[in-house]
């Protein structure tokens, strides 16, 4: 995406605080879809990002903070939400309840629109200009655990307290989360220490008339704490392994709390040594 972002760059009409997003299809094919409450397909996309910030799916991700920066600093990787449109297959044929839409004139010829469903789901990871992969919505939500991106909203776990040994769905309402990441130099390689702590309330337990005392608390908590950290860990061992993108920003940290040991040893090698970097990663929820 280079002459892209070079262009965004330049542009004096393109704010820095747009929202970018990246589609796995053609970027027409989202623009000309429209949906039942947005005649405008950003106006619909802008609502849709609002709300996958409550749920962790995708996260808004702007042209300075998630793209610029990135590329122009060591030790991170740009990174974008990813946007889906599934189209309508009546076309607005007879006996269909999806009327026809009108055609737009513009600088490529007409564009017809189309009615259909778009989605903000998962997130698109670089590694400089180049598109690596995609981060599904269970990595997508371990990233924004890592990068304290999850403040509020609500999440679901899973809890085998029931009298016939099976597992009762858990709702949580997250009222507040906070990460931190440390990192250190073990037997002079480096190492990432992310924890992450947050506070929610119990706010759905199918668990009949079962008594919440004390003890039950702690068990919520535990299951809480295994459902955040198996999400991040997923996030961790996609990015590392599989995409070798430090979409995380671990180098940028490492280079702000061990300045010396970055630019003597690991400021030219980070990306080749990014993947046998030791990360550690474990949560502590609070209801």
């Amino acid at each position: 995406m280079r002459e892209t972002v070079r262009f965004l760059e330049r542009s004096n009409e393109v704010r820095r605080s747009a929202a970018v997003l990246i589609t796995p299809g053609r970027a027409e094919d989202v623009l000309a879809t429209t949906g039942q409450r947005t005649l405008v397909a950003a106006e619909g996309i802008r609502l849709l990002l609002d709300r996958t910030e409550q749920t962790g799916v995708a996260f808004n991700t702007s042209l300075r903070e998630n793209i610029l920066l990135p590329l122009a600093i060591n030790g991170i990787e740009p990174i974008a939400s990813r946007v889906i449109a599934t189209q309508d297959s009546s076309g607005g044929k007879a006996g269909s309840s999806a009327a026809p839409m009108p055609e737009d004139q513009g600088s490529q010829g007409l564009v017809k629109q189309k009615q259909g469903v778009i989605r903000v789901s998962g997130m698109a990871a670089f590694k400089g200009n180049e598109l690596v992969g995609w981060l599904n919505e269970k990595e997508s939500r371990g990233w924004g655990w890592i990068m304290g991106r999850v403040r509020r909203g609500y999440t679901a776990t899973l809890d085998s307290t029931d009298s016939h040994g099976e597992s009762e769905q858990v709702t949580f309402h997250l009222l507040k989360g906070k990460s931190k990441v440390k990192t250190t130099v073990e037997d002079g390689q480096a190492a990432v220490n992310v924890t992450v702590k947050v506070r929610g309330e119990v706010v759905e337990w199918s668990a009949g008339t079962k008594r919440i005392d004390p003890a039950a608390i702690r068990k919520l908590e535990a299951g809480l704490a295994e459902n955040i950290k198996s999400e991040m860990e997923s996030a961790l061992s996609k990015a590392q392994w599989e995409l070798e993108s430090d979409i995380f920003g671990f180098g940028f940290q490492f280079s702000r709390q061990h300045r010396r040991e970055w630019n003597r040893e690991f400021k030219d090698r980070w990306e080749e040594l990014f993947p046998s970097v030791r990360l550690r990663s474990r949560s502590r929820p609070k209801s």
